[in-house]
């Protein structure tokens, strides 16, 4: 069976020794630790696995249970890419606030189901054409991208609120 990592977002931060020797405050999920007192002690974080070394240039994850974990730097850039939401125009403000607006009201349009994006993206479309809220002249100013950057952040807006 293939399957996909759920995308979801999480705070990262590259580790630097020679920062937290300084300024223990910026990595407070690291600690020293040694197998013995024969043992250089060195970073670690502690896991549900275990304590984990962490190194230079490794990056510290903070996961969706608020668990930190490190991460080599070659892993990271493989798997994570920054998040970035682009900020919106007011047209594309007016156009997602329409969306959520008819979302929360989609169970009263059709009684047949319940809350549907769909069914939002259908209403606002609708009252768009019927132009009765003025909300026409918002719309057709997007362009095709500013569009998809609507529903993008109407789709992060609607799994954040599941």
């Amino acid at each position: 069976m293939k399957v996909r990592k759920k995308p979801v977002i999480v705070d990262a931060v590259p580790f630097y020794k020679g920062l937290w020797e300084m300024k223990p405050d910026e990595y407070p999920m690291v600690s020293y630790w040694a197998l013995t007192e024969l043992v250089t002690p060195y970073p670690y974080i502690g896991t549900i696995e275990g304590p984990m070394k962490v190194s230079d240039g490794d990056y510290i994850i903070k996961g969706v249970n608020g668990e930190f974990y490190p991460c080599k730097p070659e892993i990271f850039e493989k798997t994570y890419e920054e998040a970035v939401s682009p900020s919106l125009t007011d047209d594309q403000h007016v156009v997602l606030e329409s969306l959520k607006h008819y979302y929360s009201k989609s169970n009263y349009y059709d009684i047949r189901a319940g809350k549907e994006p769909m069914q939002a993206v259908d209403r606002m479309l609708l009252e768009a054409e019927s132009d009765a809220t003025g909300l026409s002249d918002v719309y057709y100013r997007l362009t095709e991208k500013q569009q998809f950057q609507v529903l993008a952040a109407f789709a992060e807006w609607g799994l954040s609120h599941e």
